[in-house]
Formats: structure tokens, sequence, C-alpha cells
């Protein structure tokens, strides 16, 4: 899925949540919901990108893909510092309650 895609289908997506989310006061919903401006800068980002990427010679577009590889891998082994949590239904230290 090209980014484009995906930022199609997260805000059609996220937008209908907010909108059905009842217990939100109105100002929270504002605040959740990006505006049709954001929408449109990242939109105009990402085909600024697409453009640029796409007048890069082939040696160009190699390198570029292979630091993409290589910065995804490093994401997937290196551990960010952020906090997990165990399932409460898996935490052997938790007490069942009735």
């Amino acid at each position: 899925m090209h980014v484009a895609q995906h930022v199609d289908s997260v805000t059609g997506r996220d937008r209908e949540r907010i909108r059905a989310a009842t217990e939100l006061d109105d100002w929270a919903r504002a605040e959740a919901m990006p505006s049709e401006a954001e929408i449109t800068r990242l939109r105009q980002l990402i085909r600024r990108v697409e453009h640029d990427l796409n007048a890069l010679d082939d040696n160009d577009r190699q390198q570029i893909e292979e630091a993409v590889r290589v910065v995804r891998r490093t994401r997937q082994t290196v551990h960010l510092g952020l906090p997990t949590t165990s399932s409460p239904a898996l935490d052997p230290n938790l007490e069942s309650r009735p």
C-alpha cells in the first residue's frame, strides 16, 4: 500500500471512529480529528516526495531503498525504551477477581 492510500484509509477510518464516539465532548472530537488543511498539507507533501523520488536516477533510488531497508530492519530489532505492559490475563502477579 502506498503512503497516500494509507493516509486516505487511516483518515477515513479515524474520522468515522471519532464521529461514532458518543462519549466525546465537542472540543475533544474537534481536537482529535485532523483538519482538512492538515490532510491537504500531508497529501501535498506525499506528492512532492513521490515526484522527487521519481526524478532520481536508478543508482540514487537504489541507495535510498537500501537506506529504508536498513532503517526498517533496525526498528524491528532496536528497543526504543518505551514501556511495555503485560496483559492482565497473562500476568501471574495479579490476583484473579471474581
